[in-house]
């Protein structure tokens, strides 16, 4: 007869690997939330510059080469925003690891970010 493995042995690692790839959507989901925040802090920080005359320019100078303005980092924080969000609806039924949850917090994310 020959030997199979014994399932007991093999399931555990599986077990592991599995919720180590189900916490993938949950932090897309964050970082959607966190892109959500940061672009109303750049918001924000774009009126004080604005509208107040001893407001500081705290814009790195090497950075401002590409984000010359806070509105436009919030912009790209939005874009940013907006492939986490494509990414946890995917990364969530790929995993098969919905909960009521991560709906609930996808949604509140959604609602920051847009």
């Amino acid at each position: 007869m020959s030997q199979l493995p014994d399932k007991r042995i093999i399931a555990p690692r599986r077990r592991r690997r599995l919720r180590a790839v189900s916490l993938l959507p949950t932090v897309a989901t964050l970082g959607n939330l966190v892109c959500g925040f940061l672009a109303m802090m750049c918001g924000l920080l774009a009126m004080r510059e604005a509208y107040f005359e001893h407001a500081p320019h705290v814009i790195h100078p090497q950075i401002a080469e590409y984000f010359p303005t806070y509105i436009s980092i919030g912009g790209y924080l939005i874009v940013l925003a907006l492939v986490f969000d494509a990414l946890d609806g995917r990364l969530a039924r790929l995993t098969r690891r919905t909960s009521e949850f991560g709906a609930q917090l996808d949604s509140i994310s959604d609602v920051v970010s847009f």
